[in-house]
This record gives C-alpha cells, structure tokens and sequence, in this order.
C-alpha cells in the first residue's frame, strides 16, 4: 500500500487528537505522524524539520489544522507559516467543529497554502480520500518532472509485505 512520507495533525484537544491518531494509525497511510498542540508548536516543528534531515523530523505530506486554538490560532499559522516556508509543497486542510464561512473558505483557499476544509470529526472516508487524492497528484507531478528531467521514478514510500 503507498503511503504518505509524514502527516502532521494541529489541535488543542487532547481527546480530538487520540482519535485522529488511532484512526490515521488504523488506515496505515503514513509511518510518521506527529501531533502539536497549536500552531506555535506546529510551526517549532517545521522549522526543526526544514532544517534538519532526520527521521524525527519530518515535512509532512499533509497538515490537518484546525481553526480555533490558544497561544497561536489556524489563521495566525497560516500567515506564519507562508512568510516561513515559500517553497514547501506541503498540503493544508483545515479543521473544524463548524461550518466556515463561503467568503472565509474563498480567502483560505486563494492563499494557495489551504487545498480543502473538513468539519470534524475526521472520518476513514475523509482521510482515505484526501491521501488518495496526494498520491494522485504526486504522481501526476512526479511523471512530469520525470518527462522533463529524463530522472529516475520518485514515489511514496511503499510499505514492504
């Protein structure tokens, strides 16, 4: 089964996380997930991991933020983050417990940095669909680099039967 590199899940509720974990552990879609409190936490650890090469630290494949957090909100990561890391192909989906609203949604997405949002709780669907939809990209943009540069193949980690 192909695999995502590393998922990184933000949120300030302790039981939110627990079953986020056990569901994304249970799905078997990464080997390397990390889990941060708020985004002040979250944004330690992307810089850890921009700058260091290391099985700790990890890009992620994917973020799952979510909106209303202390110390550091998902809007304050955004603005953080994108001043931070520029060129990072790193996907951000956006977590909540309500609805968001249209115009809210359309500035989000315009920023380049957020590819969907979720209302909680994550589901297996959710999850199965949004990791399925990397790989999908992934390799899109992995065989036309491919093309372009006459490089070797470069996938998703694949989990060794």
């Amino acid at each position: 089964m192909q695999k995502l590199r590393s998922i990184l899940l933000v949120d300030d509720d302790e039981v939110t996380n627990f079953i986020n974990t056990e569901l994304i552990e249970s799905l078997q879609v990464t080997n390397h997930l990390k889990v941060c409190e708020n985004g002040k936490e979250a944004m330690d650890y992307l810089t850890l991991a921009h700058s260091h090469a290391g099985e700790e630290y990890l890009i992620p494949d994917i973020i799952f933020l979510d909106v209303n957090m202390p110390v550091m909100n998902g809007m304050e990561f955004l603005e953080a983050y994108k001043s931070s890391f520029k060129e990072c192909d790193t996907i951000i989906t956006m977590l909540s417990t309500t609805q968001i609203q249209q115009e809210v949604f359309q500035t989000l997405t315009t920023t380049n940095l957020v590819v969907s949002f979720i209302e909680k709780p994550l589901t297996k669907e959710k999850i199965t669909d949004l990791v399925n939809g990397i790989i999908r990209v992934y390799y899109h943009n992995c065989k036309a680099e491919d093309s372009a540069a006459d490089s070797s193949e470069r996938a998703p980690e694949e989990e060794n039967s």
